[in-house]
């Protein structure tokens, strides 16, 4: 993508981390601007499990030969998102930092969350 021979970068696996509740897949596609990011998530809620589908577009604000950093096109209320792609070490990750401590945000927890794309789950 630094040079604009490149149409279009994809990851696609499911986010690993500490804080991880449930299963979340992913798939990432990337044009020379943004990138659309796509979740589904499995959910077990009092006995049953429920699917959880969202999607939202990154804006890409830095592009170099070592990385491609994106943050989401629409603010959002209590946290702050980046989503980085790692060239060098051919990683994906994203990190969810708390913005807001107003009570409406108060189900978010106060530490940065950092998840890194592995392979899919089944």
């Amino acid at each position: 993508m630094a040079d604009r021979e490149i149409p279009y970068l994809s990851a696609k696996g499911s986010w690993r981390g500490d804080n991880l509740a449930d299963k979340i897949n992913v798939h990432i596609v990337c044009d020379p601007s943004n990138c659309d990011l796509y979740q589904a998530d499995v959910m077990s809620l009092g006995g049953g499990a429920f699917l959880s589908l969202y999607n939202t577009t990154f804006r890409i604000t830095k592009v170099d030969a070592q990385s491609v950093v994106a943050e989401p096109n629409l603010p959002e209320l209590c946290i702050r998102q980046t989503l980085t792609f790692d060239r060098v070490a051919k990683a994906v990750t994203i990190e969810r930092t708390k913005i807001n401590r107003e009570d409406a945000c108060s189900v978010v927890q106060d530490e940065t969350l950092r998840l890194f794309l592995g392979e899919p789950l089944r």
